[in-house]
Formats: structure tokens, sequence, C-alpha cells
């Protein structure tokens, strides 16, 4: 798995993580980290079977708001008995959400991973 973390004042645009198939491909392209900067606010995520947890650009506490400023971070957590498909987090950026909503699963019905292969390293070059 490859992970995406932004430094302080940038946000995640697109995929924060990326995982490595059984055919040494990754299943996404991974975001790129961009300067925040005030813009549109976004609204609550809707219709997600489980908890979601809206924080800040400043770190403070959740926002129990309709709209959300720029730069907020939305984190998905799933019910007892079931895993997250997809990312785990995403960010308001301009009005938009950085990622398309994660869907949760039964881990009852999922299938295990078999003869896993390793995908080579990806290499994030940053910029302003």
């Amino acid at each position: 798995m490859a992970l995406l973390k932004c430094n302080r004042n940038y946000v995640a645009n697109g995929s924060v993580t990326t995982f490595c198939e059984s055919n040494s491909r990754w299943n996404r392209k991974i975001g790129k980290c961009v300067l925040l900067e005030s813009g549109k606010p976004c609204p609550q995520i809707e219709f997600f079977p489980g908890v979601i947890h809206y924080i800040t650009p400043d770190m403070t506490n959740e926002v129990p708001r309709t709209m959300l400023a720029s730069g907020t971070r939305a984190i998905f957590i799933c019910d007892p008995d079931f895993a997250l498909r997809g990312e785990s987090q995403s960010f308001c950026f301009d009005g938009r959400w950085s990622t398309e909503l994660p869907k949760c699963v039964s881990i009852w019905t999922g299938h295990a991973l078999i003869n896993a292969k390793y995908c080579e390293a990806i290499k994030v070059n940053n910029s302003t």
C-alpha cells in the first residue's frame, strides 16, 4: 500500500491511497498535494453507511455544519463487521471532495488475497 501525506497548508487532491494488485500494478493513480487556498465550501457528505468525522483545516474538533470550509477533511469509518473499500478520507478542495465516496463491505463475504505480488515504488515529486 502507498499512502499520500501532505505537508501543513497542503491538501491531497485525488486518491490518498493505492494498493498493489496481483498483476504487480497499482489499483489507482495516487493524487497530488496542492497548496490549500481559500476556496468554495463543500456540502456535508450524505448516504454513507457508517460514520463520517469532519476535521477543519486548523485541526480543531469535528464541526457539525451543512457547508464545510475548503481544506476540511472527512474521515470514513464503517460499522462493525464491515470493511472500508475505497479511500478512508477525503478533502474539501474549492467546493469538491477529493475522492469518490467509499463503500462499506461485509467482512463475511469478502475475498482473500491469494498469491500477492509486489508493485514498484511510487515516486512523488512535490512542487508548488
